[in-house]
């Protein structure tokens, strides 16, 4: 059985065990995702319209994962950024001092 991986952008990655389907659910109009880590221990409960964490679902766990990196690569590359403008602001108003 293959199984479907799911990335959150908080750095969880586990596989979706069991898609609940009660009458409950129906009702509602939104079934819910039971997720299991890698290892089989139960990870979280979501309901199937809450998407706005998940980075990836899919059959690959090398996806999944390289979902992750690539998402944490880019919040480096923004604080990076934020940084070297933070700096160039620091120094300008440092700069003006010292001429004062």
């Amino acid at each position: 059985m293959n199984k479907n991986y799911i990335a959150f952008n908080d750095g969880r990655i586990g596989y979706i065990k069991d898609i609940c389907t009660c009458e409950r659910c129906k009702e509602r109009g939104q079934a819910e995702m039971f997720i299991d880590d890698l290892n089989g221990n139960y990870l979280d409960c979501i309901k199937t319209n809450d998407v706005k964490d998940i980075l990836y679902i899919g059959t690959s766990l090398l996806k999944a994962i390289a979902s992750l990196v690539e998402y944490y690569n880019k919040l480096i590359e923004t604080e990076k950024n934020g940084n070297r403008y933070l700096q160039s602001v620091l120094n300008f108003y440092c700069n003006r001092i010292i001429r004062e």
